[in-house]
């Protein structure tokens, strides 16, 4: 009767031998084979140990693996080869070996460690699940850590998932709170959830802490505007553009601030040098439509707008300034056109 799923009683033992025999051939030498081979199973363990001093990581973790079949809890192993994945670029199997040594029950001394260990690895390759597992059992023994709270609090950032970020993020705070960046970071969350007065106050102490800090400003800017604090607003832009001139955000914050103050000619000038470097930026377009029409120009905002049409023909904004320039300026044919394109996009699916 044929043998299925049985393995030949001594199989295993040969082929370690076979294996170690194999590794001393080319790395020993002929005169010393028999001798290596017929040597105990401790042998594959020495010899991949000897393989990482040297430097071979591909060879020593083909015998330290096989040597942690049959024990499994020599962790001192283990963790060699964790550092030798990592170091060599294997995360995969990094992250293999450091859940066996997070969930090995008599390893439970240094399961912490791992646990961080196996939290930075694991982020550094996108695996995002076991990132945020590592760091939830982390924090189910030290809630208050500050850096596994600030950890996920960035994970949940990343992976656009703000809403959960924020109660991390406030703990990170808590626990060092002369950390700026930390404050920016709750900013951000909060813009993603929307909430964009909200971010006042922690940008606010952002810059405090950190006076420098080019992103914070350009967010508070933003933060003022969105509150309807239109001159703090400009005031935090002119901020922003001294450190960096050529920031086009900030520009086009301080732009529609100004426009909103009724500075339109200012708010003008800064657009129209926004789309001289970028002259497919559809947001400073509009802009810069919206302020001709107040001005009476409806013939330069056509002008301007009409080769956009080309790049953008789905964009409703675009299509509804170009049908209202159209009719300010007197073309009747023109603006049918466009408002027969209009009608075709909101009957579209």
């Amino acid at each position: 009767m044929a043998l299925v799923n049985k393995e030949i009683p001594g199989s295993r033992r040969m082929k370690r031998a076979i294996l170690i025999l194999w590794f001393t051939i080319v790395t020993v030498g002929g005169p010393f084979a028999w001798f290596w081979g017929r040597s105990s199973l401790e042998s594959l363990r020495d010899l991949g140990l000897q393989k990482l001093k040297e430097g071979d990581d591909l060879h020593a973790g083909t015998l330290l693996e096989e040597w942690l079949k049959d024990h499994p809890d020599d962790f001192t192993v283990r963790g060699l080869l964790v550092d030798s994945y990592r170091s060599s670029g294997r995360s995969q199997d990094a992250i293999r070996h450091l859940k066996q040594l997070v969930e090995a029950p008599r390893n439970q001394n240094r399961r912490a460690e791992h646990l961080r260990i196996l939290a930075a690895t694991a982020s550094q390759v996108d695996d995002f699940l076991t990132a945020e597992y590592a760091l939830k059992e982390i924090l189910k023994d030290t809630p208050d850590a500050y850096a596994a709270n600030l950890a996920l609090a960035e994970l949940y950032f990343r992976t656009e998932r703000s809403t959960d970020a924020l109660p991390y993020i406030e703990k990170s705070i808590s626990a060092n709170p002369g950390r700026a960046h930390s404050y920016l970071l709750m900013a951000e969350a909060l813009s993603e959830c929307g909430r964009h007065v909200e971010m006042v106050p922690w940008l606010e102490k952002c810059v405090e802490l950190e006076p420098g800090l080019l992103a914070a400003r350009a967010n508070l800017a933003f933060a003022y505007q969105a509150s309807g604090r239109t001159s703090a607003a400009i005031q935090e832009a002119e901020i922003c553009l001294q450190q960096d001139p050529e920031n086009v955000a900030v520009q086009f914050i301080l732009a529609q601030c100004l426009r909103d103050e009724g500075r339109s000619s200012d708010s003008l000038q800064i657009v129209q040098s926004i789309l001289k470097t970028q002259p497919m930026n559809l947001d400073a377009a509009l802009l810069e439509a919206d302020l001709l029409f107040f001005m009476k120009r409806a013939d330069e905002a056509y002008e301007h707008l009409r080769p956009l049409a080309e790049h953008f023909p789905e964009n409703r904004p675009l299509i509804n300034h170009l049908m209202r320039a159209a009719a300010l300026r007197g073309d009747r044919s023109s603006a049918n056109h466009w408002k027969d394109v209009m009608e075709r996009l909101l009957k579209a699916p």
